[in-house]
Order: structure tokens, then sequence, then C-alpha cells
């Protein structure tokens, strides 16, 4: 899942370029269909296909990214079971992050753009000179994010570029971010795009100045790391029948989502194996082992008082992790 989660970011942020570079429109960020298509895209399925008639130009994108992937070496992701389940936790996923990074980062993207314009220093300038750039860099930042009368040309210039065409500056285009939010992705990514091309000839012209640095317009990583999924019904049923050789130990309970999600925590119990972690309290009837056996329902009666049910939830999660960076470390 690690592998869709990175290829999967490689291929939105290559279908914005292509977008933004050809004049193309682009795609909803907040629509989750999008991120779906993106993932069945790394990972094809028996409906991966569809994807050209429903949306073309992101076809085109798929293909090209898939034949730049085979000149790296690199093999398609198989599909397996449980992993229709497992992506649609990792499109909720990417929702929220890919709204996060443009509304979270997009100041300090901003202030780059302006740094790079109005405010570029160099070592014949005196002291006063440098902070009279730095002061011109304040008050224009200011400007683009309050809705005041101004008389700084270099601002009242700002606000045109966060204004779309045809609008007049005015509290909803300042960009907070639950502006951002608001006014759709689609106008602030381009925003971003500008600034990036700024940046881009800065660095060729200027190599390593400090400050200085490339950004991609969405997250992106070159390796694998500890991310959340959702632990439900679903995702364990197919977590369970991905495990080589494993022996699953409660045949009263079939290895479906929907029986999962009826005995849920029992499932979560066994299948994490979070059992060394539970006490007892003293004087309790139960053996270790029997305690070991009990339903879910049966055990809080004697539990101790150290180990509530909600601490289950943090129990579940450390282990979790635990064994998700154990097999990652492994397939590495």
């Amino acid at each position: 899942m690690k592998q869709i989660q990175l290829e999967a970011w490689h291929l939105i942020n290559l279908h914005t370029l292509r977008c933004l570079e050809n004049g193309l429109a682009l795609p909803d960020f907040a629509d989750k269909t999008f991120f779906d298509h993106c993932c069945s895209g790394v990972a094809s399925t028996s409906k991966t296909n569809l994807i050209a008639q429903k949306n073309p130009d992101l076809w085109k994108s798929i293909v090209l990214y898939r034949s730049q992937r085979e000149r790296a070496g690199l093999a398609e992701v198989e599909h397996k079971i449980g992993y229709s389940d497992l992506k649609s936790e990792l499109r909720e996923q990417m929702v929220v992050n890919a709204g996060a990074m443009i509304r979270e980062h997009f100041r300090k993207r901003l202030r780059l753009y302006v740094q790079l314009r109005f405010g570029q220093i160099d070592d014949t300038m005196t002291k006063k000179q440098k902070a009279d750039k730095k002061n011109l860099v304040n008050a224009i930042l200011r400007a683009c994010y309050n809705t005041e009368d101004t008389e700084l040309v270099e601002a009242l210039e700002m606000r045109d570029v966060l204004t779309p065409d045809g609008s007049e500056w005015r509290e909803q285009w300042v960009p907070w971010p639950n502006h951002i939010k608001e006014n759709g992705m689609a106008f602030y990514v381009r925003l971003l795009w500008e600034f990036l091309g700024v940046v881009e000839c800065r660095m060729e012209e200027v190599p390593n100045e400090k400050g200085v640095r490339v950004f991609t317009l969405f997250p992106v990583s070159t390796t694998y790391t500890s991310a959340h999924i959702t632990l439900n019904g679903s995702t364990l049923a197919g977590f369970y029948t991905r495990i080589a050789d494993h022996s699953f130990r409660l045949p009263q309970i079939p290895v479906t989502p929907t029986s999962f999600k009826a005995s849920r925590w029992e499932v979560m119990r066994h299948a994490l194996g979070i059992s060394r972690f539970e006490t007892m309290k003293e004087g309790s009837p139960l053996t270790r082992v029997s305690l070991r056996n009990c339903p879910w329902r049966k055990i809080c009666p004697h539990e101790s008082p150290f180990c509530k049910p909600g601490d289950y939830r943090r129990l579940l999660r450390l282990r979790f992790a635990v064994q998700t960076k154990a097999r990652l470390a492994a397939e590495v």
C-alpha cells in the first residue's frame, strides 16, 4: 500500500503539471474519484481501462507514467485481495493531505515569491538598503492578508495576482486556509505553479542560494514511511487474507468484512496480538490462558483497572505500527 501511495502522488504531480503546461482543465482536487483513479492507474484492476473513457487526459498521464516506470525498472503493484478496501481508506487520506499541502504551505510559497520578485538583495547593497528591501517584503505580505487601502504599488500588483480575472480585491480573496478551501484549490494550484517558475529561474541564475528551493505542488516521497490506515472490519479482513502461513484462531468468525465488523474488537485483539499487554484484576478466577481465549465482551469484568477498554485503541495502534515497520524493513 505504501508503494501505491508513493507512486500515486508522483502520478498526481505529473498529471497536474501536464494540465498546467498544456492548458488543460485541472481536476477537482476535492473529488475522491480523481484520487481513486490515480491509485487504480498505479495498481491496475479490471476496471482501470475505463479511466480512458471517463478521463482521457488522466489516462494519457497514466500511460506516460507507466512508460517511465518501466524504463526505471520498477514493477507494477500486484492487485491483491483486500486492496479495494485499503485503497478506499488511502484515497480518503490523500484527499485530506492534498488540501492541507495547498492551504498550509501557501503563505510560505507566497513569501518566497514576493522575496524573489521584489526583495532580492546582493553583496553590493548597504545595510540600510537590505533593511529597506526586507521591510518592503513584509509590507507587501501584510497587504496580501488584509483589505485595507494601500498606495504601495508592489502591494497592489500582488493583490491583482491573488485575484481572479474580472474580480476585485476583497475579503474573499485573502489567501487564508479557509478561503482557499472555499474558493477551490485549482486557482491556487495555478498560482503555486507560477511561483515555482520564478523559483526555478532564480535557482538557475544563483545555484545553492540560501532559502531558495524548488517545491512540489502536492506531497511526494522517495522512501517508504509509516502512515495511518483506519482499522475496521474491511481493512482487517484484507489484512488477514494477505498474511502468509497465518493460522486464523477464531474459527467461529468467518474471514469476511461483515463478520469482522460485527466482532471488531475481538478480531483486532487476536489480529494484532495484544494479549501480552492485558492484565487481570487481583483475585480473578480466570487463568492467563483462559483470559486470552475469552470473547471480547467477557474480558471486561476481569481486566485490570490499569487497562481499560479505551486503552485498547492505543495498544492496537502501537502494535500495528510495530508490525508495519517490521514488515516494511523485511521487504526492503
